[in-house]
């Protein structure tokens, strides 16, 4: 007899399962099999890409033909309610036209500004706070002929006080303060220091203007002018950091988050998404600032100008284009495929490497999935693999529920333990027995020898 705790061939019962461990071994390494077979399947891209999903490439011409679009539909839409309006877009993240590329619609040319030419003499102001000529504590005395109506919350008692540089600042931005915005047009010592700085740094004089005070009476010639492509410049360069400091780039686009007249982008853009600085006069209503849809943040600039259409018609112009432009931003497909809602030809080939257009590959979303037409050699593979696996699981079952039966008919019929003693032990009856005990029908005759 073998060595203890073996039970010897002839003790195990009838039906005894030797095979399993071998079947349940090539049942394991067959399921091995099939996942890896489905893992190289999937990993391996097709040759030709799914019926109803046409790829795109994130800063590509169809985005930007499609901004270009939404543009123009705008200008148009405004012309139709009495409204003149000029629009631009700066893509500042690359996700519709490349980064720093600039898309626009309407008669081009400088418009009054209004209080949007605050976001200029902010940034010269933040400017000289880097170069030193002042900190933002800094106390300003307001005098009184720089007080004025209009908007903002100074009036009348900031006459011949004082103010921090920074307060003076936060309220020409974040509820358009004419007397704060007059005050620091004295503190930088007037309107040619700002223009000659604009002028530096690249951007049009005629176009990008400081020629007066806020509502304070001034020569018909002297205006603050503005044109959406010198508004979006300027907003990328703060944006960029390339005209102030970073502290003084995020300083100044925090002010703008912190908006609180609402009456153009802000009532319908999300306040999270929203960083802006607005500006109406008589006849003119605008709104420039940047949309900040993450990883797909742009400048935008809304002018709009207008004559018996009145303020609330050039409002909702506004209003509708900035909702469009950030439904397109929002619009715009992820990295990863997706029903597209112009289907493709399900039998075009999949585009040349060489003709892709740069950037990461995405695909655009459909209202309705469509169905494949037929399977790919990767789908085929995953699908037989994954089969193959299933079954091999199915089999496995069947033999241990077969196991289980015949175990159970076994001891219906009377088994009886069988101890198997270790052999040639010194003493029999002290001796513990060995490895318990195993099924041994009474019936069959047999015992052990």
């Amino acid at each position: 007899m073998g060595s203890a705790g073996r039970v010897h061939p002839g003790l195990r019962p009838p039906g005894s399962p030797t095979f399993l461990p071998a079947v349940l071994v090539t049942l394991l390494l067959t399921l091995l099999a099939s996942v890896t077979m489905a893992t190289d399947a999937m990993a391996t891209p097709s040759s030709r890409p799914a019926a109803g999903v046409r790829t795109v490439a994130v800063g590509s011409a169809d985005a930007a033909a499609d901004l270009q679009a939404v543009l123009d539909a705008q200008v148009a839409d405004a012309a139709a309610r009495g409204v003149t309006m000029r629009i631009a877009v700066t893509d500042l993240d690359g996700a519709v036209a490349g980064v720093g590329i600039s898309q626009s619609s309407g008669d081009g040319g400088r418009v009054a500004a209004a209080s949007t030419i605050k976001v200029a003499l902010a940034a010269y102001v933040l400017d000289g706070v880097d170069r030193g000529s002042w900190t933002l504590q800094t106390p300003v005395t307001v005098p009184a002929d720089d007080v004025v109506g209009g908007s903002g919350t100074l009036g009348g008692q900031a006459a011949g006080r004082r103010y921090p540089l920074e307060q003076l600042l936060r309220l020409m931005i974040t509820v358009s303060d004419n007397t704060a915005a007059n005050a620091l047009i004295d503190l930088v010592g007037g309107f040619d220091p700002v223009n000659a700085w604009l002028v530096e740094h690249g951007f049009d004089a005629d176009e990008l203007h400081l020629g007066r005070k806020m509502i304070l009476p001034h020569a018909a010639d002297a205006e603050n002018w503005i044109s959406a492509d010198q508004a979006v410049r300027l907003l990328a360069a703060i944006h960029d950091h390339t005209l102030v400091s970073v502290e003084s780039s995020e300083r100044l686009i925090d002010l703008m988050r912190d908006q609180t007249v609402r009456t153009k982008l802000g009532a319908v853009i999300p306040h999270d998404l929203l960083a802006d600085k607005t500006g109406e006069n008589t006849g003119v209503s605008h709104d420039i600032g940047y949309l900040l849809v993450p990883g797909r943040t742009v400048a935008i600039a809304v002018l709009t100008g207008y004559d018996g259409a009145g303020a609330d018609a050039a409002n909702s112009t506004v209003q509708r284009a900035g909702a469009a432009v950030l439904a397109l931003l929002q619009g715009l497909p992820e990295a990863s495929a997706q029903p597209s809602t112009s289907p493709s030809p399900t039998t075009a080939p999949a585009p040349a490497a060489s003709t892709t257009p740069s950037g990461p590959a995405v695909a655009e979303t459909a209202a309705a999935s469509p169905q494949r037409d037929a399977l790919s050699g990767g789908d085929l593979a995953v699908l037989v693999a994954l089969t193959g696996g299933a079954a091999g699981l199915a089999v496995a079952g069947l033999v241990l529920r077969a196991r289980a039966r015949r175990r159970r008919a076994a001891a219906e019929r009377g088994h009886t333990p069988v101890v198997v003693q270790r052999l040639g032990a010194a003493t029999g009856a002290e001796n513990p027995t060995e490895t318990g005990t195993v099924p041994w029908p009474a019936d069959e005759g047999r015992k052990p020898r």
